[in-house]
């Protein structure tokens, strides 16, 4: 094995070296053993057979708490991370003398790491992702704890030890980007960092080098007497930990100057309202077709960030049936097939067999948590419409009501006999809009939407054996929805078959929220679901349809989230789970954001901060949370927003989103009058975890809504 030797000016050539490689695996198994664990569990040695896969570090959630645990031991843990540090420091020392590129570097050690053992792979693996992922940030972070005695306050953080900004990143692709250097902001503890151009929040990159797991991969639960804060901001915090002690109601605490922005937020443990389906993103052709320009570990990186445990664990899933705006070509299940009414030449296309169902599998075995699939129709085939074509509205013949209904319960059988099981459908995407698009489209009347659920596609789902199959009507903008559901779910026969209501964000900002409370007062036992999101060409801070490193765009979607969810909302989902460079590929010009680009050229994709922003609801706020009532007072001029939830697990999870431009001191008040003083970060979305030892059965619901608003709405049908 060869060494690293020192010296800045000597002429030696360095070539790859395991050495501090084997010191970390030694100092590894010494703090493991500390803990009373073995050095590689079954889940390790099962994923790490053969040669190394240095895509994803295989970070279990006991050594992800290990390095960073707030337990007694953690003077200790202090002092391996700092003999980790050194060892790391040589490794940096290395890659500062060495001529090689550090993608060269990449591809050495990987064919070293075939000769050594399985624990030294492990090791060796998080190591390289340490220093080749950070390094091309600019600056090698040291990951330590600090521990501020006077603040109560324990703090991941990360400091530059490593400088390696003089490695230029060459750019094929045409995207202007800026390195994030020592010298920029950026606190984010999850690799690799740039700003690009018209970008004011750095995006992460993952490449085959290294796409390090979300950190924390495993959250640390309040304690009591203590509030676990995870903080992502315009400046380039991305969920950073900090373990704070709670205050009682006598300590003064916080900062005495009077220019700050107070904000006191009120949570109502004792008030339940709707309990959560979680969140999560869209499988769409355009989505799969562009993963699949991937390469296979970079793919499986991408996925493991939304699905797996180390990512932001999304539970809920869209697919399209058939064909959107969102493929390459408009297409439904049985075209070119006039009148082909028992549907014999039905057939899944070419992009459900390719892209959209391996990827759907291999998301359901990366979930930790149940994936629950839900399955939106767009058009149906040209020949059942008045139009008779697939795009440009139109409505359903008449006579082709049950053979749709039969088209929906065949795509049905069809996934799950591929392995999926899918957990919901929506009656029609975009049903009630009958405004004349380029991309597929199909138009309803409310009243022929009641016939044809309670005539067709609700014995048809029963008769199937497909009861289970939860149905939403809507997967329409407030507006259209407001204006339609009554007649449907007035009807007993037709209601008895809705699970719901779904909602799109467009025109969120014109049309009041309450449309949601008073379809909840109306029916109770009716949910309300969001299953579309996106930023538009036009929408927030461009006119581009995709802007790198926005945190305006981002902070839409937090302002929409809480927005719904206080209205009773039980989850959301976002639209493309990831484009291209340019927002699609979309075949009728539509082009959109994505909380992931996709860079083809360079075999990398882009984490956004809309990601992070969607992790902060789906990582921390997952099904089973029941929603709770949250209001903040103070002089914070509506830029600061805030919703609440009780965890299954028995704690409160509190979302506060900062929308000013200077910090917000915060005191949380909960049930018992408790508070704790809180510094929230300019333009930033931080979610609290505070202890709570009420009751979690959540038998009774009470409502915050006055009575007067109630006899209104009851008025007014």
């Amino acid at each position: 094995m060869n060494s690293v030797k020192s010296g800045a000016g000597s002429d030696d050539v360095y070539k790859p070296s395991l050495w501090y490689f084997d010191e970390l695996a030694f100092l590894r198994d010494q703090e493991l053993q500390q803990e009373g664990v073995s050095s590689l569990d079954d889940g390790e040695q099962d994923g790490n057979e053969g040669s190394i896969d240095h895509t994803e570090p295989s970070t279990s959630a006991t050594e992800s708490q290990e390095v960073y645990s707030h337990t007694s031991k953690r003077t200790k843990k202090c002092d391996m991370e700092s003999k980790r540090y050194e060892a790391l420091s040589l490794a940096c020392a290395h890659l500062q003398q060495s001529n090689d590129s550090i993608d060269t570097l990449a591809r050495s050690w990987a064919q070293e790491f075939r000769n050594v053992t399985a624990e030294q792979q492990i090791y060796a693996r998080k190591a390289i992702n340490d220093i080749l992922f950070e390094a091309r940030l600019g600056t090698l972070h040291r990951h330590s704890v600090k521990i501020n005695e006077n603040a109560d306050v324990h703090t991941r953080s990360s400091t530059p030890f490593c400088d390696l900004s003089s490695e230029t990143n060459s750019n094929t692709s045409g995207l202007s980007t800026t390195q994030v250097s020592p010298s920029q902001s950026n606190d984010s503890d999850n690799g690799s960092c740039r700003y690009f151009e018209g970008g004011d929040s750095p995006v992460c990159v993952c490449d085959v080098a290294s796409c390090p797991p979300l950190h924390p991969a495993s959250l640390t639960p309040p304690s009591a007497g203590h509030v676990v804060t995870y903080t992502s901001s315009r400046g380039g915090l991305r969920f950073q930990e900090q373990v704070v002690a709670v205050h009682g109601p006598e300590s003064e605490g916080g900062l005495n100057d009077s220019s700050m922005n107070r904000a006191v937020v009120e949570v109502a443990c004792l008030s339940p309202r709707q309990v959560m389906n979680g969140f999560g993103g869209s499988f769409t052709d355009s989505a799969t077709i562009t993963m699949n320009s991937l390469s296979p570990p970079v793919l499986d990186a991408l996925l493991r960030s939304y699905f797996s445990p180390e990512g932001l664990e999304y539970e809920l899933v869209r697919v399209p049936i058939g064909g959107s705006d969102f493929s390459v070509r408009p297409y439904t299940y049985d075209d070119d097939h006039e009148g082909d009414v028992e549907l014999n030449h039905f057939q899944l296309a070419g992009e459900d067999l390719v892209y959209k169902l391996p990827f759907i599998h291999r998301a359901l075995d990366l979930a930790r948590r149940p994936l629950k699939v839900m399955a939106s129709p767009w058009s149906a085939p040209a020949w059942m419409k008045t139009n008779g074509k697939i795009n440009e509205t139109g409505q359903l013949l008449t006579e082709m009501r049950r053979p749709w209904a039969d088209y929906l319960v065949r795509f049905v059988k069809e996934y799950e006999k591929a392995g999926v099981p899918i957990w919901g459908l929506t009656s029609q995407n975009h049903g009630f809009s009958h405004e004349k698009t380029s991309w597929n489209s199909m138009s309803w009347s409310p009243n022929d939407m009641r016939d044809w659920i309670k005539d067709n596609l609700g014995p048809a789902l029963h008769a199937a054996g497909l009861e289970r199959v939860k149905l939403y009507i809507g997967d329409d903008v407030r507006d259209n929805v407001d204006n339609s559901y009554r007649q449907i779910l007035h009807d007993p026969e037709a209601a008895r078959y809705v699970t719901g209501l779904a909602f799109h964000w467009y025109h969120d900002q014109s049309v009041s929220p309450d449309v949601l409370d008073h379809a909840h007062l109306l029916f109770p036992d009716k949910d309300l679901l969001y299953t579309e999101a996106c930023i538009e060409s036009g929408g927030v801070a461009s006119h581009q349809p995709v802007v790198l490193g926005s945190w305006a765009r981002a902070e839409s979607y937090a302002q929409n989230i809480i927005e719904d969810v206080n209205h009773f909302a039980s989850g959301w989902i976002d639209w493309n789970l990831a484009l291209d460079p340019a927002g699609g590929p979309n075949w009728a010009g539509n082009e959109v954001d994505a909380p992931i680009i996709i860079n083809p050229e360079k075999d990398e994709f882009y984490k956004q901060p809309i990601f992070y922003v969607m992790g902060h609801f789906s990582k921390f706020v997952p099904a089973g949370s029941v929603s709770i009532p949250s209001w903040v007072r103070g002089n914070t001029a509506g830029l600061f927003h805030t919703a609440a939830f009780v965890h299954p697990d028995g704690y409160v999870v509190l979302q506060l989103l900062n929308k000013n431009d200077t910090e917000t001191e915060v005191r949380v008040e909960w049930e018992g009058g408790d508070f704790t003083l809180s510094l929230v970060p300019p333009r930033s979305l931080q979610t609290l975890l505070l202890p709570w030892e009420g009751d979690t059965t959540h038998a009774k619901r009470k409502y915050s809504l006055q009575s007067h608003l109630l006899n209104k709405y009851l008025t007014e049908v």
